[in-house]
């Protein structure tokens, strides 16, 4: 049966150029309010219709098979239970003595994946049903007994320890957004507050995270220092839109300066 094209409002058009912006920008969290029935799981369709545009992997899944096929219907595209992608049978254990009366003695084990999906986008439907509070699990042993614990882990493996393809050109295209933001009246936005409070404020908040990603690096925190490494990368490249210097800029003094020793090179700017 043919899916019914769905045509977004006004509104909806406005949530959908939110949606995208967010996951093109350095924003960490989105929050998008919308009671029962103001079509928050019909927006899904568009989504996917952008992400099949842009050649972009992703991911439908739901906390319950009905929600995944309800889901999958209306994005006319396959939806899979979130346990089904983020769990896989590890063993099986016999217990001698059984629990309770219904208790059948055998254990399987499922607990979270560990492979890695790339960059793979996941969109959660439902994430409402989603529990946040350990079941008791009897049979069937998935994980920590949390789904949102677990689908969370998931996909924090998925990123940590990921062999990276990612090079400039990462920071090419985060530049390219920022300097869209220059003329942005966009509300709620850290990156077109950052470039209205001015260059001293931009080069304050650089020094700032330089500090903390020293800090970070002292710790011998690991994870720690990838996270301020970014954000100090991220008000760098703020700082640079503020000035008027491209990427393209730094990476041509870095080309100059290949085959240079370090300290001709520094003797040479003192001269100068």
């Amino acid at each position: 049966m043919p899916v019914k094209k769905f045509k977004p409002t006004p509104e909806q058009k406005k949530a959908l150029d939110a949606i995208f912006k967010f996951i093109d920008g350095p924003v960490s969290c989105f929050i998008l309010k919308g009671s029962a029935g103001t079509g928050k799981t019909s927006l899904i369709s568009k989504i996917v219709e952008g992400f099949r545009k842009q050649e972009r992997p992703f991911v439908i899944l739901a906390p319950t098979g009905r929600a995944a096929r309800v889901v999958g219907a209306r994005t006319n595209n396959v939806a899979h239970t979130i346990h089904s992608k983020i769990y896989s049978l590890s063993h099986i254990e016999v217990f001698e003595e059984a629990e309770s009366a219904n208790d059948p003695g055998i254990r399987y084990f499922f607990p979270v994946k560990t492979d890695d999906p790339g960059e793979t986008l996941f969109i959660v439907d439902e994430a409402s049903m989603v529990g946040d509070k350990p079941s008791k699990q009897d049979v069937l042993r998935f994980g920590s007994g949390s789904l949102l614990t677990d689908l969370i882990e998931y996909l924090r493996l998925s990123r940590i320890g990921r062999p990276t393809k990612i090079d400039s050109k990462i920071l090419d295209e985060l530049f390219k957004i920022i300097q869209s933001r220059k003329d942005s009246n966009l509300d709620k936005s850290y990156t077109v507050d950052l470039l209205n409070s001015g260059i001293k404020k931009i080069s304050q908040k650089v020094v700032e995270e330089a500090g903390e990603t020293a800090i970070a690096a002292v710790s011998q925190d690991k994870k720690e220092f990838i996270n301020e490494s970014a954000d100090l990368l991220y008000h760098l490249l703020v700082l640079w839109a503020q000035k008027g210097v491209t990427p393209e800029n730094v990476w041509s003094e870095l080309r100059r300066r290949e085959g240079i020793s370090g300290v001709l090179e520094k003797t040479s700017r003192q001269k100068d």
